[in-house]
C-alpha cells in the first residue's frame, strides 16, 4: 500500500578521485550499507491533461523522496561535537539580549543598493540582517563583541562603527569594508531601511584562495562533491566569481542560530519524561473508550477527598479535551493544506461568520501539529497536551525553533538532544504506542489520496504510515530531515494487534456532544465525505479569492477639482473626507528619485528642513486646508510652487475631541498622498498604548519622557522588527535535489544561508516570541480591524496582491496584521529623512503616546501631518521622502508593512518550488490532473481493502 524503503535508491554522481569509506556505525548504532544507484532517468508526473489509472500506478512519483530518505539513513549524521562546539554558537547568560543603539549615517533608496551588498547578504547569516545588536533604520551602538570581535582590526575583518574600511583579519580571513553605522537611518515612523549596519562581505581574493585549496581536498569523508545526475536541473555551480564553487553534501547538518538551538533543546527537555511517569494514560484510554467515571460519588459532597478526586478528573479530562482540540486543528489544516491558495477558502468561511484571527490561528496551529506528528508521532501530541505545552508549541515559539526541535527529534545532532530523545522521549512514546491505538481520517482530497497511495484512514500506531502522510503536508519549508532509523527502530517496527479500532471521529463526536441535550450517534471515518471538496467546489473556492469583496465598502468617490472636499459614507466604516490636490505624484516622484542630500549630510539636511517646516501654514479647519492646497502645485509640472511654505494637516482640521474624522488627500489622478484616520475609539487607543508600554517593560526597554529638540546629538531610538522576510534568500535552482537542504554546503567553504532558504521570521520575532504572542493576544483584534479598514480605504496603496502574502508564511504562521508580513515597533522615535525602499507599496503608522510635535513630514508635496495618540496614517512609504519633527513627551509608533520581495517569492518560492524536499508535487501541477472517478473507485477498493 505504501512505498517501501527498498524500492528505490539514491542517484548521486561523485568525482572519479573521490572514494570515501562510509561509516558503518555511529555511537553504537549500526548504519545500513550503501545502496546501489538508480538508473539515470526518473519517472515523473505529467504536467497537465488527463492521466489513466495505470499511469498513476506505473509512474511512481515517490522515487525522489524515498531515495532521499535512504541517503539520510545511510549517512547517519550524528556528529561528534556537542552543542557547545559549533563555531556559530556563543554562550549567552540571558534569554533577553541587551539592545543598544548607534548613529545614523546614510540614506537608503532602492536604486542605490549595490550589487556586492546583495551578494554579501547571500553570504551572511540571518543575524547580520536583523541582528540583536544592530537595527535597520536606527542605529544601535556596535559593541565589538562576538564573532571575531566586530572591530576594525579583528579577525574576520571586523565591523567599524564609523564605516571605515575594516581591518583584514589574520590568516587572510574575511576582510570586510565595515560600512559601519551603515546605510541610512531611521525610517519615518517605520525605520526599516535605514542604517543597515555593516554587511560583512568575503574578500574576493580570499574566496578564490579558499576555493583553490578546498575544492581539491578529496581526503575528507564527511563531504562529497555533487555534479548532479544526467538531466538534473537541481545540480549546478553556484553563481559567483569562482566557477569551481559547487554545492556538496555534508554529513554534518547545518545548525541554526544559538538562540534557536537553546530554545529547541528546552522544548525537548520539557517534553522528555521517564516511562514510569505516565499513569495518566489509563485515564486517557478510558476517555477514548467513553467509560463512565467510576468516582461519581465525589460529586455528592464537598469533602477534601472528593474535591481532590474532582481536581484529578478535571485534569485528565482537560488533557483529553486539549488533545481533541489539537487533532481537530490538525485536520482543519489538512483539509486545505494541498490547495494552491488558502485565501479563497478562508474568505468563504469569513462569509459564514467565522473570525479571521481564529481561522488563521487554527491553520497555523494545525500545521505545527502536523509537523510535530511527522517528526515523532501523533503520540507526541498527546504528550504535549498532558504537559500543558500546547500553547507554547502552538503559539509562543517561532517556526524556526519548532522546526529545529522536529529535526532534533528525528535525528539528534548532539549528545544532549540525543540523550533526551533516546532515553526520555522514545521510551515514553513506545509506552503510549502500546497502550493507545485509534484511526484518524486522511483529509486530503480524493485525487490526492489515490495519487500518493493514501487510505482514507490511518492507524496512528503505524508510524511509518503516518510519516508518509505528514511528509506530504506543504509547510512552505523543507520537510523534516530523514529519521535516524536505528534510533527509532522499536517505534517503527511496532505493529498493533488486529481488531476493531476506535476512530478519532467517534470519540471526538462523543466529546464534543457531551454537553448537548440532544445527542446523535457517533460517526465513523467511513461516514465522512470523500474529500474536502469536489474538483468543481475546490476550483470555485480558489477563484473566489478574487470574486469576494474586501469589505462591504462601496467604491470610494473622489473630488473633481483641486481643493474640493468630497464626503462619502459607509455603513461599515463611517464617513471619509477626500481632499483633492493638483499635485502630480507620478511625475514628481519619477523625476525626484535622488535624495536632495548626500549620505554624509542627511542628518544636518533633516535638521534644516525641520526649521523650515515649523514656519509653515497651520489651517484650523478642513475647509481652510482645502483652500490653501488649491493653488500649491503648478498645473503643468504638478510640483510644489516656488516660495510655497509647508502646509500642516492639523489635529483641529482632522477633528477635535468630540468630532473626529478620517481624511484622505489625493493627487490630480486620485492617487493617495496621505490618509489620516482619527476615528479609533478611545478605549482602543488606551489599549494599544498600555499593551506597547507593557511590551517595553517586559523586554527591558524604557519609555523616555524627553524633548528631542534639546538633545546635543542625533536622536536615537529603539526598534523591534516583528516581521517575516523573503529577501536575500538562497535560490533553490542550483541546489542539488538529492540531498536535504540542511546537508548542503559549498566546496570552497563559503557560507550557505540555510536559515534564508525560505521565508523566515526576523531575529527579534524569534527572540521575543513569547512577548509577541502576548502582545498579539492583547491588541490582535484591534490591529485586525485597523488593517481591514485601511486595505478597504486605500486600495491603491495596498493592492490585491497583498492578500497573496498569506500563502508564503512558514507553517502558515499567523500574525495579527495579516495579510501584512511586518509589524515594527519604534520606541522614543524621531527619524531623519529616508524612504522605505523595501516596502511593498505603502505602510500604515499608528502613533501612540502623550506628546506634542512629532509630525510626519512628506517632502515632495511639502505636507506635515499632526497626530495624537491612536491616530493612524497611511502613505506610500516606498516613494515619499519622509521624516519626523522633534517631539516633547512620551512617543512611540506601531508600523504595519509588507516586504516587497514576498511577491517575487510567490512566483516559484525563490527557485525551491520544484524541489522534492519542499513538496513532492506542486499544488499547481496537482490541480491539472484529472482522472476517471469510476476507475478511481475500483482502484481504491483494490488498494484500501485488498
Amino acid at each position: 500500500m505504501f512505498p517501501q524503503d527498498g524500492d528505490f535508491q539514491l542517484t548521486t554522481t561523485l568525482p572519479k578521485d573521490f572514494s570515501p569509506t562510509p561509516p558503518t556505525t555511529w555511537r553504537g548504532f549500526a548504519l545500513p550499507k550503501p545502496s546501489p544507484p538508480l538508473p539515470e532517468s526518473r519517472p515523473s508526473l505529467p504536467s497537465g491533461g488527463s492521466v489513466s489509472v495505470d499511469t498513476i500506478l506505473d509512474t511512481d512519483i515517490t522515487a525522489q523522496r524515498v531515495g532521499i530518505a535512504q541517503q539520510g539513513s545511510r549517512v547517519g549524521t550524528l556528529p561528534e561535537k556537542g552543542v557547545g562546539d559549533s563555531e556559530h554558537m556563543d554562550v549567552q547568560n540571558s534569554r533577553k539580549r541587551k539592545r543598544t543603539t548607534a548613529t545614523e549615517n546614510d540614506f537608503v533608496e532602492e536604486n542605490n543598493i549595490e550589487q556586492d551588498e546583495l551578494a554579501d547578504e547571500e553570504e551572511e547569516e540571518e543575524d547580520d540582517e536583523n541582528d540583536g545588536d544592530y537595527v535597520e533604520g536606527n542605529i544601535r551602538e556596535t559593541n565589538g563583541g562576538r564573532r571575531g570581535g566586530r572591530s576594525s582590526g579583528g579577525s574576520r575583518g571586523g565591523r567599524s562603527s564609523r564605516g571605515s574600511r575594516g581591518g583584514r583579519g589574520s590568516r587572510g580571513g574575511r576582510g570586510s569594508r565595515g560600512r559601519g553605522g551603515g546605510r541610512g537611518g531611521g525610517g519615518g515612523n517605520c525605520s526599516r531601511n535605514g542604517a543597515n549596519v555593516t554587511r560583512r562581505r568575503r574578500d574576493q581574493r580570499t574566496r578564490s584562495s579558499a576555493s583553490e585549496s578546498d575544492t581539491g581536498n578529496t581526503g575528507d569523508p564527511s563531504t562529497a562533491a555533487y555534479t548532479g545526475p544526467a538531466g538534473s536541473t537541481g545540480a549546478g555551480t553556484a553563481t559567483g566569481s569562482n566557477p569551481n564553487n559547487s554545492f556538496i553534501y555534508s554529513l554534518d547538518r547545518a545548525s541554526p542560530s544559538q538562540e534557536v538551538q537553546q530554545e529547541s533543546t528546552l522544548l525537548l527537555l520539557a517534553l522528555s519524561s521517564t516511562p514510569d511517569s505516565v499513569d495518566w494514560v489509563k485515564e486517557f484510554v478510558k476517555a477514548i473508550e467513553g467509560e463512565p467515571w467510576a468516582e461519581l460519588d465525589a460529586l455528592t459532597t464537598e469533602s477534601l477527598k472528593n474535591l481532590a478526586l474532582r481536581c484529578s478528573r478535571s485534569k485528565n479530562m482537560d488533557v483529553f479535551a486539549t488533545f481533541c482540540r489539537m487533532l481537530n486543528e490538525l485536520m482543519f489544516a489538512a483539509k486545505v493544506n494541498r490547495t494552491p491558495s488558502i485565501k479563497g477558502i478562508l474568505n468563504n468561511l469569513k462569509q459564514e461568520g467565522f473570525n479571521e484571527k481564529e481561522l488563521g490561528t487554527w491553520m497555523s496551529c494545525g500545521s505545527r501539529w502536523a509537523r510535530v506528528a511527522g517528526a515523532a508521532s501523533i503520540y507526541s501530541l498527546i504528550l504535549i497536551a498532558e504537559k500543558r505545552l500546547s500553547y507554547r508549541w502552538g503559539r509562543e515559539i517561532s517556526s524556526a525553533t519548532l522546526v529545529e526541535a522536529c529535526h532534533q527529534m528525528r535525528s539528534p545532532s548532539n549528545n544532549i538532544t540525543l540523550g533526551l530523545v533516546q532515553d526520555g522521549l522514545i521510551p515514553t512514546l513506545l509506552k503510549l504506542q502500546k497502550a493507545i491505538a485509534f484511526t484518524i481520517p486522511v483529509l486530503f482530497s480524493y485525487n490526492t489520496r489515490v495519487i500518493y497511495r493514501l487510505p482514507p484512514v490511518i492507524n496512528i500506531a503505524q508510524v511509518e504510515e503516518t510519516d508518509w502522510y505528514f511528509d506530504l503536508f506543504y509547510h512552505r519549508l523543507a520537510v523534516n530531515v530523514p529519521r535516524c532509523k536505528e534510533l527509532w527502530k522499536e517505534v517503527l517496527a511496532f505493529r498493533p494487534s488486529d481488531g476493531n479500532l476506535t476512530s478519532f471521529c467517534s470519540f471526538n463526536n462523543v466529546h464534543l456532544n457531551s454537553s448537548s441535550k440532544s445527542f446523535s450517534p457517533a460517526l465513523t471515518a467511513w461516514d465522512l465525505d470523500e474529500g474536502p471538496l469536489t474538483d468543481e467546489e475546490m476550483e470555485d473556492a480558489i477563484s473566489s479569492q478574487n470574486a469576494l469583496p474586501l469589505s462591504v465598502l462601496p467604491p470610494v468617490e473622489f473630488a473633481g477639482f483641486a481643493g474640493d472636499i468630497l464626503k462619502t459614507d459607509s455603513v461599515e466604516w463611517g464617513p471619509l473626507y477626500v481632499v483633492k490636490a493638483s499635485f502630480d505624484s507620478r511625475k514628481v516622484l519619477l523625476e525626484g528619485k535622488r535624495p536632495p542630500f548626500s549620505p554624509k549630510n542627511r542628518n544636518s539636511w533633516t535638521e534644516d528642513q525641520r526649521k523650515i517646516v515649523l514656519k509653515g501654514e497651520r489651517p484650523q479647519t478642513l475647509q481652510e486646508f482645502s483652500l490653501q492646497i488649491r493653488d500649491r502645485y503648478d498645473s503643468d509640472s504638478g510640483a510644489i510652487r516656488a516660495k510655497k511654505k509647508w502646509l500642516f494637516l492639523t489635529k483641529e482640521a482632522i477633528g477635535g475631541v468630540v468630532i473626529r474624522r478620517e481624511v484622505k488627500v489625493v493627487d490630480k489622478e486620485d492617487r493617495t498622498i496621505v490618509t489620516v484616520d482619527s476615528t479609533l475609539p478611545e478605549e482602543h487607543r488606551k489599549c494599544l498604548w498600555n499593551a506597547v508600554a507593557a511590551f517595553c517593560y517586559a523586554t527591558g526597554v524604557k519609555l523616555l519622557n524627553r524633548d528631542t529638540s534639546e538633545l546635543d546629538h542625533t536622536p536615537i531610538f529603539q526598534v523591534w522588527h516583528l516581521s517575516y522576510y523573503a529577501r536575500f534568500g538562497q535560490s533553490g535552482k542550483p541546489i542539488p535535489k538529492d540531498f536535504h537542504p540542511l546537508h548542503i554546503t559549498r566546496s570552497d567553504g563559503s557560507k550557505v544561508n540555510h536559515s534564508q532558504f525560505f521565508v523566515r521570521a526576523s531575529k527579534d520575532l524569534q527572540t521575543f516570541g513569547r512577548e509577541f504572542v502576548a502582545l498579539s493576544e492583547a491588541i490582535g483584534y484591534i490591529l485586525q480591524n485597523i488593517v481591514e479598514k485601511r486595505i478597504a480605504r486605500d486600495p491603491d496603496l495596498f493592492g490585491k496582491d497583498l492578500d497573496a502574502m498569506i500563502d508564503i508564511m512558514p507553517l502558515h504562521d499567523f500574525t495579527p496584521v495579516r495579510p501584512f508580513t511586518g509589524l515594527v515597533i519604534n520606541i522614543n522615535s524621531v527619524t531623519a529623512a529616508h524612504k522605505d525602499a523595501g516596502d511593498f507599496g505603502g505602510c500604515l503608522v499608528i502613533s501612540l503616546g502623550s506628546y506634542e510635535g512629532g509630525e510626519l513630514c512628506l517632502y515632495q508635496p511639502r505636507l506635515a501631518v499632526e497626530t495624537r495618540n491612536g491616530d493612524i496614517v497611511s502613505f506610500a512609504s516606498h516613494d515619499y521622502l519622509h521624516f519626523n519633527l522633534h517631539y516633547k513627551g512620551d512617543r512611540c509608533s506601531v508600523v504595519v508593512q509588507t516586504d516587497k520581495t514576498g511577491l517575487s517569492y510567490l512566483k516559484d518560492c525563490n527557485g525551491w518550488r520544484d524541489n522534492p524536499w519542499l513538496l513532492l508535487v506542486s499544488p499547481k501541477e496537482l490541480g491539472k490532473i484529472r482522472v476517471d472517478s469510476a476507475a478511481l473507485d475500483s482502484l481504491a477498493e483494490k488498494l484500501f481493502k485488498g
